[in-house]
């Protein structure tokens, strides 16, 4: 089974910049808010060898991180999660665990 290695705010600094340093036998998930960013950094990967996709995800709702995992798992085994999106709490509303 494929070695998956997610990255949330992937789209550019040091997201990007985390996934640059991954093995290349893992297959790349960058996710982010901005999907232009997100194609712009999957084929700057790619160029460099990087089996990689793009996820539009906000990491501040719920749904939007289920349906992130549900598209990595579907890629193989998630085996790294890097988070470098940048969210704070004013940016929306705590849901109840």
């Amino acid at each position: 089974m494929a070695k998956v290695c997610v990255i949330t705010g992937g789209g550019s600094g040091m997201g990007l910049s985390a996934a640059k340093f991954m093995a290349k036998d893992k297959i790349i998930i960058l996710s982010g808010r901005t999907e232009s960013k997100l194609q712009k950094a999957i084929n700057e990967l790619t160029a460099l060898g990087f089996e990689a996709y793009a996820k539009a995800c906000d990491t501040s709702k719920r749904e939007s991180v289920k349906e992130l995992v549900e598209f990595a798992l579907s890629k193989g085994e998630i085996t790294n999660v890097i988070n470098s999106a940048g969210v704070s709490p004013a940016m929306s509303t705590p849901e109840p665990i």
